[in-house]
């Protein structure tokens, strides 16, 4: 089990290391290529970065709704995890989904700042990429955060 929980975590690692290069690997092309207008639409250059800022403000509810639904449903399921002596092979596949999803909801306004800086020259949506990696750095998957998960169902 151990090794099967190992493998899984090692898969989500690639999973969530690879949207972090994709992340870095398109800002560092943005920003040697450089807005595509040097005279941005004055529309876009309004209306483009608050999009971002609301792009960016519903995934954050939406990830905040995600983990609060995946520690509702393990919690379901408390009595059944207190039973084993190391119940993270039974969390396992709820964590791969929130990994997954959870970086998605992270890395999709990351990419949306990037267009935003290529159209309108708005240098701190580069900024927001950049905080969109550190996200996802902290999302990273790793044994103590599932066994952290794992003790935090199962104390209630």
């Amino acid at each position: 089990m151990a090794g099967s929980v190992d493998q899984a975590l090692r898969a989500q690692r690639i999973i969530v290391g690879g949207l972090i290069g994709g992340v870095l690997s398109f800002a560092a092309m943005a920003s040697i290529v450089g807005p595509v207008s040097r005279t941005p639409d004055p529309k876009l250059a309004h209306w483009m970065p608050m999009a971002v800022a609301l792009l960016s403000a519903g995934s954050a509810v939406r990830y905040a709704m995600l983990r609060r639904s995946l520690t509702t449903s393990l919690r379901a399921r408390a009595d059944q995890l207190r039973q084993q002596t190391d119940p993270t092979g039974l969390i396992l596949e709820e964590y791969r989904r929130f990994v997954v999803v959870g970086g998605g909801l992270i890395e999709g306004p990351a990419f949306f700042a990037i267009v935003t800086y290529l159209v309108t020259g708005n240098r701190p949506a580069l900024w927001a990429a950049g905080l969109a990696v550190v996200l996802l750095a902290a999302h990273f998957p790793s044994i103590g955060a599932l066994r952290r998960l794992a003790e935090a169902v199962t104390r209630w």
